[in-house]
């Protein structure tokens, strides 16, 4: 089963650099990470999150993220087989694709950053609530810490073993 990681947020509050602290990836592209137990897996990683990318269906998101990544030419060495999805997403679509998500029967976890990397509070409007509903594990990130604190946080709470 694959696993697909939300990093939920509002424009300009860390999303894509704690992906990058995350992953080593500096583009949206399937790349080549290590699970928690040191193996070497595929990715899709993408920076550019829904809502501020070029636009996808809620019910096609995968597959046209694909799309996507496979046009720009980031898919060398690129297998079928990938295990794992990162996804930034801003906050009014998220509950839509996480439920998209869920329904193609990914194994999904959603992190969402509640301090930006200016200390300033962020309503997420519900959504950790909203996933404990839907007995998807959520994870509170401040993207005042170091990125690498807080990607570390995910890795250990959400990458597949």
């Amino acid at each position: 089963m694959k696993t697909c990681i939300f990093i939920v947020g509002k424009g300009k509050t860390g999303k894509s650099s704690i992906i990058r602290g995350l992953t080593g990836c500096w583009i949206d592209s399937f790349w080549k990470i290590n699970d928690l137990s040191g193996n070497r897996i595929w990715a899709m990683v993408l920076l550019s999150a829904i809502g501020e990318r070029p636009p996808v269906s809620v019910e096609n998101f995968l597959e046209e993220l694909e799309a996507q990544i496979r046009k720009k030419k980031r898919n060398k060495g690129f297998s079928e087989k990938y295990r794992l999805i990162i996804c930034p997403i801003r906050i009014t679509p998220a509950k839509k694709y996480i439920e998209s998500a869920i329904t193609k029967g990914l194994n999904v976890k959603v992190a969402g950053i509640e301090t930006d990397w200016k200390g300033t509070s962020i309503n997420l409007k519900g959504i950790g609530a909203w996933c404990d509903q839907k007995n998807v594990p959520y994870l509170s990130l401040n993207a005042n810490n170091d990125d690498n604190v807080e990607s570390g946080k995910i890795r250990q709470k959400f990458y597949p073993k």
